[in-house]
């Protein structure tokens, strides 16, 4: 038989074989549902990523969100093609095992009752009027949002002041009502499929898929809402705070606590997010119950270590308000002393380190850490540290010493080394000294071994006068003696008269003249620029006078 002879026998085969072109027909048919089902899906993607990308804000999430998108996109496309082979693989196992799709179609029609069709019909109209039932919803959704968007923000308006810079109402309640919509949407969608699916009685197939996806999405969609909701009302609150507490005892406390406000919003946001991960990880079945558990107690850990962490924070604060009221710098008119300027912000170190300590600890005994090995081992190490680091040791001793010695205090004039300046902090380890030429000078304590203190007592301004050689001495002493006596008249830091102690200085060019005044410490550069200005002043009116009557 040649070829033409076996071409035209397989196409007579092909044609006049019902049970081949009805096989055929039937694979057709799966094809077709795959490929509308792979078009369904795509779309359903491609439009759930549009929305999820209005929402987002910062790039970084914006791009990882785009490889997501593409990956699934991939996948998907993968899955089409397999279920696309597995349908033409299983059509040609059908055939080649005899099967007749024409047969049993006709064998399963004859097994239909009138009983099956008003079932049929039945189940129908339920899906017709859920069909109904969920337009209407959506459409309704959609009409009350911007209606409820309107009530909310006019209602925030009216409990915030103008004066408030009220963003939230504007730029959050939006937000927050976009999402809202989107969740009913989502939620209907979801609602109407697990209808439909027990309606068709295919339940113990849609029920797992379709149920986790609502669960999961309820579960994110109260997250996000409950963190816009902080961010919503932490302004006005605030601002309620700040008018109403801005007065009377609480008054600082309020202050040091409003600060905390957006370290508050960002711990509450993390703890919402676990809380919603261990939630969300529950809902997956394929996870054993084990390791759900250790999910759970894992996110429970971790938001108590977040309370923990904001809860250190908040004493802190508290202890700093507490310290400046006991060394009474909150006091109007009360003039702040040296010590409780130096002390202060120490004790307010020590108090730091010793809180953000006991929370570490505190944090690791919520980890299942026992604390007294911790405590045993903070010992060791602290030992270990202090002959390793010996000056560290040194410098914290030292400081310790020139505290309790009181050998300078915040706003002394000292001299240390080279460093020549006003103390501004006495630190644990460390000094700093601002010089005249306002550098910061940074000295740590141990390396401290001679301090000229120029704010104990008195101090003397000195000024050193030229007189060129061929003037009048006598003038100029006269001269000298008078901004003196102008110095201490209008000068309340001089303590006593100006002394002239003659001549300190000699050579054939020039003769100098040295005047010394007491002033209060601290002063003695400002007196000493101050004489030179009186001075000044006095010789230029005496340059303008006749010769005759500046040397009467």
């Amino acid at each position: 038989m040649s070829g033409l002879e076996h071409l035209s026998w397989l196409a007579n085969y092909v044609l006049n074989d019902d049970r081949f072109a009805g096989n055929v027909t039937a694979v057709g048919v799966g094809l077709t549902v795959v490929l509308l089902s792979w078009f369904l899906l795509k779309n359903l993607l491609s439009t759930a990523w549009i929305t999820l990308s209005k929402l987002i804000k910062q790039t970084v999430w914006l791009a990882a969100g785009t490889r997501i998108h593409l990956t699934l996109q991939i996948w998907l496309w993968r899955l089409f093609v397999s279920a696309s082979c597995a349908t033409l693989a299983l059509g040609i196992a059908y055939h080649a095992a005899g099967g007749d799709v024409g047969h049993d179609v006709q064998t399963a029609y004859r097994r239909i009752t009138p009983q099956h069709i008003l079932k049929w019909g039945q189940t129908l109209c339920l899906l017709a009027l859920l069909g109904f039932v969920a337009w209407s919803l959506l459409r309704s959704i959609r009409l009350l949002r911007p209606l409820a968007e309107d009530w909310t923000v006019k209602r925030l308006r009216r409990t915030v002041r103008e004066d408030d810079e009220a963003e939230p109402p504007s730029t959050l309640v939006p937000q927050g009502m976009i999402l809202l919509e989107r969740y009913a949407v989502a939620a209907t969608v979801l609602l109407s499929l697990l209808t439909a699916g027990w309606l068709l009685e295919i339940g113990q197939v849609t029920n797992p898929t379709l149920g986790f996806a609502l669960r999961v999405t309820s579960i994110l969609v109260v997250a996000r809402l409950l963190t816009l909701a902080f961010q919503t009302f932490a302004k006005p609150l605030t601002n309620y705070g700040n008018r109403h507490f801005n007065q009377g005892r609480l008054t600082h406390y309020w202050e040091r606590l409003a600060r905390l406000v957006p370290l508050g919003q960002r711990c509450f946001e993390m703890t919402v997010y676990i809380c919603a991960a261990v939630l969300s990880v529950h809902e997956l079945q394929v996870i054993d119950s084990v390791a759900r558990i250790f999910v759970a107690n894992w996110g429970e850990k971790f938001v108590k270590c977040i309370g923990i962490f904001f809860g250190t924070r908040v004493l802190i604060e508290l202890l700093q308000v507490l310290l400046n009221e006991v060394f009474g710098i909150y006091q109007e008119g009360n003039r702040i002393s040296q010590q409780a300027r130096t002390l202060v912000p120490l004790l307010h170190s020590v108090c730091q380190y010793a809180a953000y300590i006991g929370g570490a600890v505190w944090m690791l005994v919520v980890f299942g850490f026992p604390p007294e090995p911790i405590l045993a081992s903070a010992g060791i190490i602290g030992l270990a540290v202090g002959l390793g680091a010996q000056s560290l040791v040194t410098d914290v001793v030292s400081g310790l010493f020139i505290l309790f010695e009181n050998q300078f205090l915040v706003g002394d004039y000292v001299e240390i080394g080279t460093a020549r300046g006003i103390v501004e902090a006495v630190e644990v380890r460390h000094t700093q000294i601002r010089d005249d030429q306002g550098k910061l000078h940074i000295i740590p304590n141990g390396q401290i071994k001679e301090v000229i203190n120029l704010s104990k007592g008195f101090i003397y301004a000195i000024v050193d006068v030229k007189v060129p050689t061929g003037h009048d001495l006598e003038v100029y002493l006269r001269a000298m003696t008078d901004a003196g006596r102008q110095l201490r008249q209008l000068r309340p830091e001089v303590l006593a008269e100006t002394t002239i102690q003659g001549l300190v200085g000699l050579t054939l060019q020039e003769t100098t003249v040295r005047a010394v005044t007491k002033v209060k410490p601290g002063t003695h550069h400002q007196m000493e620029n101050e004489y030179r200005r009186l001075l000044k002043g006095i010789l230029d009116q005496l340059a303008c006078l006749p010769s005759e009557r500046r040397a009467a």
